[in-house]
């Protein structure tokens, strides 16, 4: 008898105490459930984006980026618009390579294959060499190799912002900009000399 009287208060003052936060768990809860949700989604797309979701957006952010999506398929004998330069590049690293998606130097090694300093493409495992009539492979070596500098790393920072699930990062583009611009008077007047094969693509 004892007992049942001590329990009664007690989950009388339990009851009175979730009352009164209840107010505040309210007004917390959406603030915590909306920042999991964000991240959980900011994952998931960064995980299971296929290589022509990930063209898209490249595309979006930079629209300069030749296509190069005019390739008749195999199969249908049709333009193929979603086989585009991007979905195959990302094809190649992801699938015929097998290198971590988000990490800046995999990407640069990848551009490095396409300037033929890194390791050779194979014509035959290149995307595209067996679903389209014609493969791809030398045509979207000459985009790439035509690039610039400052063309080539906003689309590996691009490219990385997206698989981390981040927003691409303006100053990446102001601040590549400035390293095509002419020196001052100030700076040290020997010019950089071009490297056979484009070496600087290896660089962080």
């Amino acid at each position: 008898m004892k007992n049942s009287k001590l329990i009664f208060p007690i989950s009388t003052l339990v009851l009175a105490i979730f009352i009164s936060l209840f107010p505040l768990l309210v007004k917390i809860r959406p603030h915590i459930s909306t920042q999991n949700i964000n991240w959980g989604l900011s994952i998931a797309i960064a995980q299971d984006l296929r290589p022509e979701a990930v063209a898209e957006e490249v595309y979006k952010i930079i629209p300069s980026l030749p296509r190069e999506n005019q390739y008749l398929s195999q199969e249908t004998g049709e333009v193929d618009l979603d086989n585009t330069l991007i979905s195959r590049l990302v094809r190649y690293h992801e699938y015929v390579k097998n290198r971590p998606l988000k990490y800046r130097l995999d990407w640069k090694l990848t551009l490095a294959d396409y300037f033929g300093v890194n390791e050779p493409i194979r014509d035959l495992r290149y995307p595209g060499s067996t679903t389209l009539q014609l493969n791809p492979l030398e045509g979207d070596r000459a985009i790439i190799t035509s690039l610039s500098r400052r063309q080539r790393n906003e689309l590996v920072d691009t490219l990385v912002s997206i698989y981390n699930g981040e927003q691409p990062n303006s100053s990446t583009s102001n601040s590549s900009t400035s390293e095509e611009q002419p020196p001052s008077n100030n700076s040290n007047p020997i010019p950089n000399l071009p490297q056979p094969g484009d070496a600087e693509l290896l660089l962080p």
